[in-house]
């Protein structure tokens, strides 16, 4: 999920799915509100937000859109993983 300003009093929330459009005179507001919502949410969490589309019809992986907040679980025989690169490791 992601939010943005198109105009002064209007807020786009763009959802898995779908966009869903708010008005109010406080839309400067609500946005930083979101945003720092969704900075918490990352920090120290097990879940992380999409920042781009991938799908895949291999069953074995997981398909996901830009904005959708994935949970993250530990595999049993895997180590922690790393960044690399902007790739994940892990390893056996």
């Amino acid at each position: 999920m992601f939010v943005t300003i198109p105009s002064k009093n209007m807020l786009e929330f763009n959802l898995s799915n779908e966009k869903l459009i708010l008005f109010s005179a406080k839309a400067p507001q609500v946005k930083t509100m979101i945003d720092y919502f969704i900075t918490e949410l990352k920090k120290d969490s097990d879940y992380v937000v999409a920042v781009r589309n991938y799908i895949t019809d291999d069953r074995t992986l997981l398909s996901f859109h830009k904005g959708d907040i994935i949970r993250l679980q530990k595999m049993e025989g895997l180590e922690e993983g790393e960044a690399v690169n902007d790739q994940v490791c892990h390893t056996p």
